[in-house]
């Protein structure tokens, strides 16, 4: 059998911007039905010398989360949304033009 080495930092508690994203996730869910928000990646990691952030930061969380759907459906930001998760694979840190929420 073969195993191999976890090099993830993980010490068991939600960090701020993991929280903040899943919230914003939630919102984003009732607002931007073309949205796979599901697939929006909230989990922040480090461990073998490389860093995973979340794909929304804390501030553009909450910024998202305090902006109404009709708002985010006409800035753009739902369909931003659905480019960046489409790449977020591809893009380790993709640049997100989140209009008003952009950091």
């Amino acid at each position: 059998m073969l195993f191999g080495l976890q090099c993830i930092d993980d010490d068991g508690g939600v960090r701020e911007d993991e929280f903040a994203c899943e919230e914003a996730a939630a919102h984003l869910d009732g607002c931007c039905p073309e949205v796979d928000t599901r697939s929006i990646d909230c989990d922040y990691w480090t461990g073998c010398g490389s860093t995973h952030p979340t794909l929304l930061s804390t501030k553009e969380s909450h910024c998202l989360t305090d902006l109404d759907c009709d708002t985010l459906q006409e800035s753009g930001i739902c369909d931003e949304l659905e480019r960046a998760i489409q790449n977020q694979d591809s893009e380790p840190d993709p640049s997100l033009e989140l209009g008003p929420c952009s950091e």
